[in-house]
């Protein structure tokens, strides 16, 4: 839920604005029926995902974003609706990465990307 059904917090009123743009406003009430629903779902999983961290003596946002880093590093990109991951308890810290951290992934300070064996991710390194 902090993954898939975030993004679709992000996407879903883009898509919903885009078809009642093109006329299309039945589906555009679908989706936005969709992406409201979404942010419970989201809301859960940021709340089961806090209680495990605490459980484990870990900080949710370096555990979330060394996750992402290493199972789905090209998942982490914008455009993000910032509004509607807050209201589910996404903080932007977790997810919205500076320019050395780009998608996922770690670059150096000259703006080239290091290979996934040169650096962990959140400060978290990688098992080999």
């Amino acid at each position: 839920p902090c993954m898939q059904e975030a993004r679709g917090l992000d996407a879903g009123p883009r898509l919903a604005s885009k078809l009642q743009g093109k006329g299309d406003n039945r589906s555009a009430a679908v989706v936005a029926q969709i992406s409201e629903e979404e942010l419970a779902h989201v809301a859960v999983g940021v709340a089961w995902f806090k209680h495990l961290c605490r459980a484990l003596g870990a900080d949710p946002g370096v555990a979330f974003t060394a996750h992402i880093g290493i199972f789905a590093p090209e998942a982490l990109r914008g455009p993000f609706n910032h509004p509607a991951r807050a209201a589910a308890g996404l903080k932007p810290e977790w997810y919205s990465v500076g320019p050395e951290h780009r998608m996922g992934h770690a670059f150096d300070s000259g703006g080239d990307r290091l290979s996934s064996d040169d650096e962990g991710v959140g400060g978290v390194a990688r098992d080999q």
